[in-house]
C-alpha cells in the first residue's frame, strides 16, 4: 500500500469493525456498516494493486514469446487486430516466467482468433499510453484498475488450443453476446453501438469520430463500463 493511505485505511477498518460491534442489534446499522466495510475493502484491494510493480515491467522493450488465453472479443483496428488477453507465462532467452497478468495483444499477423482461444504471440510489449492532453480520460490508470498494464505487438502467433476458458467465463462471455444481439436488433447501429460500450464494454463498433467527439468533450469514461452505470 502507498505510505501516506495505509494508516488512514487502517484505522477506517478498525473503526467501521468498532460500528458493525456496537450495531449488532440493529439490523439497519449492521448493514450499513457492513457496506462500509466492503467499500473499504474494495479501496485497499484497489490501491494495493496500483502500488505493486507491474509483473511484465522487466520484460519491457525485449522480444519475448507470451502464452495467452483471449478473453472477449477481438476487435479490428484495421492495420491490426486487437485482442484482451490473460498472459500465462512468459519465455525470454529460453527460460520461463508464469506470470499471470491482463494484456493487450497487437496482432499484425493477419491471423484470426476468437474468444477462448489460447495463442503464443512473439512481440514486445509496451505500457499502455497515458493522456496525451490534460483532462483526457487516463486509459492507462482504467486498465490497471482491471488488471491489464501492457500492450504486446507481434507479427507472429501460433493456435495452441480452442476453448481454453473456464464454464463460468464462457457462460457470462455468451450472457453478454445475447445482450449485445438484442440491442443491434432493436436500434440503428450507431446508436447500438454507443449503448453496447456504455452496458458491456465492448467498443469495437463506435467510429472514431464518435470517440473522438466523445474524448474531446470529457465524456469518454461513459464509453468505459463501469459499476457506476448500473
Amino acid at each position: 500500500l502507498l505510505a501516506p493511505v495505509k494508516p488512514i485505511i487502517l484505522v477506517s477498518l478498525l473503526l467501521s469493525a468498532v460500528l458493525v460491534f456496537i450495531n449488532r442489534r440493529s439490523r439497519g446499522g449492521i448493514m450499513a456498516s457492513l457496506l462500509l466495510l466492503i467499500f473499504l475493502a474494495g479501496v485497499i484491494d484497489y490501491r494495493f494493486a496500483m502500488s505493486l510493480g507491474d509483473k511484465l515491467d522487466s520484460f519491457e522493450g525485449s522480444k519475448a514469446v507470451y502464452d495467452c488465453i483471449i478473453t472477449d472479443t477481438p476487435v479490428d483496428k484495421g492495420s491490426y487486430v486487437q485482442y484482451e488477453a490473460r498472459c500465462n507465462s512468459v519465455v525470454l532467452n529460453n527460460k520461463t516466467y508464469n506470470y499471470s497478468t491482463g494484456v493487450f495483444i497487437k496482432d499484425y499477423g493477419g491471423k484470426s482468433f476468437k474468444y477462448g482461444d489460447r495463442i503464443r504471440a512473439e512481440g514486445v510489449c509496451e505500457d499502455i499510453s497515458s493522456p496525451r492532453n490534460p483532462g483526457d480520460f487516463d486509459y492507462r490508470k482504467y486498465y490497471a484498475s482491471k488488471g491489464i498494464t501492457k500492450v504486446i505487438s507481434t507479427y507472429s502467433t501460433v493456435l495452441v488450443s480452442e476453448n481454453s476458458t473456464g464454464v463460468l467465463s464462457r457462460s457470462l462471455y455468451s450472457a453478454r453476446e445475447k445482450v449485445r444481439t438484442i440491442i443491434y436488433k432493436s436500434l440503428p447501429h450507431e446508436e447500438a453501438a454507443i449503448l453496447v460500450g456504455i452496458i458491456t464494454g465492448d467498443k469495437s463498433d463506435i467510429d472514431e469520430q464518435t470517440r473522438a467527439d466523445y474524448t474531446r468533450t470529457g465524456l469518454a469514461h461513459i464509453l468505459s463500463v463501469s459499476g457506476l452505470h448500473v
